[in-house]
């Protein structure tokens, strides 16, 4: 009888010592960017284009703030973000369309798992910083275009402070070009796949 209410005692301990360990407070996070872009005209006098989709993709980084509130195992954390993209994209003319930077505020909703993972899904508006240069007319065209993103990702705790993470997002601005012969708009297919840790405080 004695053995067994110290080993009811040691697993009470046990059970109520690893309480879910909740994603919650100030995250600030840096993080190392994989971005690619998936370019197309779009043309106004007929209805497709002869040109081809013309690509890149680039490494960058970026930096967030958020800030979790848990409900039990569920969190919701909204914040804003700001990523170097890099993406300068060639058509078969040899104009570009680059894109820098974004940056725009989310929100994240999570579970979180056991008591070191947690995942998520998340939605919110970016800003994209593009440039479309025309070298074969000598025009050129820049400025910015907030689109949806949206995506999903993960985390593990290292420690109550420092959290690893990666994440998966898409958004699909469209930006304005020169008068180019009917051409009036590319269409930009962005995603970005970042690995990032994050302080908690």
């Amino acid at each position: 009888m004695k053995k067994l209410l110290v080993t009811t005692s040691i697993l009470a301990t046990l059970i109520t010592s690893s309480a879910l360990a909740k994603t919650e407070g100030n995250l600030v996070g840096i993080n190392l960017l994989r971005s690619s872009a998936t370019n197309q005209y779009q043309r106004t006098d007929v209805a497709s284009s002869n040109y081809s989709d013309f690509k890149d993709s680039a490494i960058g980084v970026g930096a967030s703030y958020k800030y979790a509130v848990n409900f039990g195992q569920v969190f919701v954390a909204p914040g804003v973000f700001f990523d170097k993209l890099s993406l300068k994209a060639k058509d078969q003319d040899d104009d570009t369309v680059s894109s820098s930077y974004r940056y725009g505020a989310k929100v994240d909703v999570g579970y979180d798992i056991t008591d070191n993972i947690a995942a998520y899904v998340t939605g919110g508006l970016a800003n994209v910083s593009y440039k479309v240069d025309w070298k074969s007319l000598d025009e050129k065209k820049s400025g910015s275009k907030a689109s949806f993103i949206s995506g999903i990702g993960v985390s593990y705790k290292l420690s109550k402070e420092l959290t690893v993470g990666f994440e998966y997002n898409a958004q699909t601005p469209t930006f304005k070009t020169p008068d180019a012969g009917g051409i009036n708009e590319v269409k930009s297919k962005i995603r970005v796949a970042q690995i990032g840790v994050a302080y908690n405080f």
